[in-house]
């Protein structure tokens, strides 16, 4: 499973100093049935960028051969705007103690 994840990560690199992702950027906190939390930081520059929810549930080989299965951008949707980042903040910051209810079964 580690590797997958590496795979992930493997084409992007820091924000800050534009180093690449290495297998030591990214630390596994725990498993949750098929859910990893994983912290992502660049060694290089230090700056980190938090916490992550991976679903491993349909992690599968063939998703991981980019000969089979190219990664690429969605380019039919419009950019995120001002306002999406607003609505996102207040709705994040307004969760109580029930925002479990927000989550897939």
């Amino acid at each position: 499973m580690t590797d997958k994840i590496n795979v992930m990560f493997k084409n992007l690199c820091c924000s800050r100093c534009k180093s690449d992702f290495s297998e030591e950027s990214i630390k596994i906190l725990r498993k949750e049935n098929e859910t990893l939390v994983v912290n992502l930081h660049c060694n290089v520059c230090e700056k980190d960028f938090g916490t992550a929810f991976i679903g491993t549930k349909n992690l599968d080989a063939e998703f991981f051969d980019r000969e089979k299965t190219p990664l690429r951008m969605i380019e039919d949707l419009p950019p995120i705007s001002k306002d999406d980042v607003l609505n996102a903040h207040k709705f994040l910051k307004e969760l109580d103690e029930h925002w479990t209810k927000y989550l897939p079964e």
